[in-house]
């Protein structure tokens, strides 16, 4: 359905002349979005209002100073593909003040997703603290593994995850395995491929995973 439309909110303090898609405007604009029916008035919500972020600091600034942000619908009747692609245009031709590349205070190039978002160090902890002690279901695992087959992986990316895992990373680091972890541990054999007799028995595969073995091959138990 046609019912979405592109919008701008504006400084009405600060004057910025620039013409967008033919249409003049003589207000600094610092936000773009889209969205269909009230969507625009939504910013001036008491919840809108509380978020920590660029756009609503900006917009509680204005309204102490007894003005009013100005929204202005710069398109209209368009598909929600439509109202995506145009909201990531105009977000690259103004630019954001997060990544210096202009003016806006959007936090992300528009469009469905969050490309290129910027996430301030007090979000991140937030966004940590919400999954520590978070259980999945068996669905859920069943549902994450299999978002993850057949997905490779760069070199970049495996570097870093090795990387991650070194010294201090890695989450086994400064501990000793004591009788009840080694009953957790799964007992992996060191098996000759040729005669299938037992060479050499490990407590782990991280402890078998330590030493090559040219001839021989390992199984899990």
């Amino acid at each position: 359905m046609e019912n979405y439309y592109v919008y701008l909110i504006l400084d009405p303090s600060e004057d910025y002349f620039i013409s967008i898609d033919d249409i003049k405007i003589d207000k600094k604009p610092f936000y773009v979005g889209y969205g269909k029916n009230n969507r625009i008035e939504q910013h001036l919500l008491k919840r809108e209002m509380n978020r920590k972020c660029f756009k609503s600091c900006k917009i509680k600034s204005i309204l102490n100073d007894n003005k009013s942000p100005i929204f202005i619908k710069i398109r209209e009747n368009l598909t929600f593909e439509n109202a995506n692609e145009l909201e990531m245009k105009y977000i690259n031709l103004l630019g954001r003040l997060d990544n210096n590349t202009g003016i806006l205070t959007n936090h992300t190039d528009g469009g469905k997703g969050t490309k290129n978002k910027i996430l301030s160090i007090e979000t991140k902890s937030k966004i940590s603290n919400s999954k520590t002690g978070i259980k999945h279901t068996e669905e859920s695992k069943v549902k994450i593994s299999k978002s993850h087959k057949g997905k490779k992986l760069s070199d970049k990316t495996k570097k870093k995850l090795s990387d991650s895992m070194k010294g201090e990373g890695n989450p086994f680091y400064g501990k000793k395995h004591n009788l009840d972890s080694f009953k957790t541990c799964k007992v992996t054999l060191q098996i000759d491929i040729e005669t299938g007799k037992v060479i050499s028995m490990f407590n782990s595969v991280t402890e078998a995973g330590t030493v090559k073995f040219p001839d021989a091959v390992n199984a899990c138990f």
